[in-house]
């Protein structure tokens, strides 16, 4: 919902040209950025031609043209169909483990995450009230119905 210009090159570029960075480098780093989505090609498509989950990918590229160590992102996957939850958590974890990137991942949808992560932390109130590895986080977290968590399936 926060994308604004009228083509994918330029949503993605939009944050480069307001650094100042030369045309020609802009373009070659929209490109790879692209290409990293699964995006490649697509820089003179209008963003109103796109899926959903090519426009989450297209957001996520707008991001990573500016190269970040960490990305954070909230709800990713709300508005999205099994098949393109699962196509773009597989690109989160390619980005994790060929890349190097860092990324902190808000979801209600725990149950139908978890097998894409390794550790979970889990915030009530304000208050983080695990924070560890997947695994332990059923055992530590059941019978918690004040935090939704009263069985394995929250």
């Amino acid at each position: 919902d926060q994308l604004f210009a009228m083509t994918v090159g330029d949503e993605v570029g939009f944050g480069l040209e307001n650094q100042g960075l030369p045309p020609e480098q802009v373009r070659v780093r929209v490109q790879e950025a692209l290409r990293r989505v699964g995006l490649a090609g697509m820089e003179a498509m209008g963003i109103h031609q796109l899926s959903g989950g090519q426009r989450q990918r297209l957001a996520l590229a707008a991001v990573l043209v500016t190269e970040p160590q960490l990305v954070i992102l909230d709800e990713p996957v709300s508005q999205m169909n099994p098949q393109g939850v699962r196509d773009f958590l597989d690109l989160l974890c390619e980005l994790n483990q060929r890349d190097g990137l860092s990324i902190l991942l808000i979801e209600h949808r725990v149950n139908e995450l978890a097998p894409y992560f390794d550790r979970l932390a889990v915030m009530q109130a304000g208050q983080l009230v695990y924070d560890g590895v997947l695994d332990d986080a059923w055992q530590a977290l059941a019978g918690r119905t004040s935090w939704g968590c009263a069985s394995r399936r929250w």
